[in-house]
């Protein structure tokens, strides 16, 4: 789990650079709310690329249902993170961009624990099938022997 831990932290840095640039751009031409959400959403959507593949390996075949796990794990931590981003600006005085760093940072441990065990944990691990002469198969190898009687 620690391994999965830093890899997601990782992809974290990534999805949080995305988040910055299109916060801190589009801030300029929208309400800071509309434009933290409008990030969240690219970097929610590079991030599940990027923990598909790299984080959880998953190889489950269902894409589309394991994204939309995703986008409700991500809309969860949504509304945390625009709940503390509205209290820190607003309620506190603190800049808009740190104010997103650490509405991001409140999200990640539940983030996290949502999507490594709904989202990614339905991976499913294909079964190896029988073949005769110990074939592999894909990253399965199974040798059938016979005991003396």
């Amino acid at each position: 789990m620690r391994g999965a831990l830093i890899r997601y932290c990782v992809v974290g840095t990534s999805g949080y650079l995305v988040n910055s640039a299109l916060f801190w751009t589009l801030g300029h031409l929208v309400a800071y709310t509309v434009a933290f959400a409008a990030a969240f959403v690219a970097a929610a959507t590079s991030n599940f690329v990027l923990n598909r593949l790299w984080t959880f390996a998953s190889d489950d075949c269902a894409v589309g249902a394991q994204y939309l796990r995703f986008v409700i794990v991500s809309a969860a931590a949504l509304i945390v993170d625009l709940v503390v981003l509205t209290t820190l600006v607003e309620g506190v005085g603190v800049p808009k961009l740190p104010a997103a760093a650490a509405a991001i940072l409140m999200a990640t441990p539940a983030s996290f624990v949502g999507n490594r065990l709904w989202t990614f944990g339905r991976t499913r691990i294909p079964s190896p099938r029988i073949s005769s002469g110990g074939q592999t198969l894909g990253k399965h190898r199974l040798v059938l022997t016979r005991r003396a009687a």
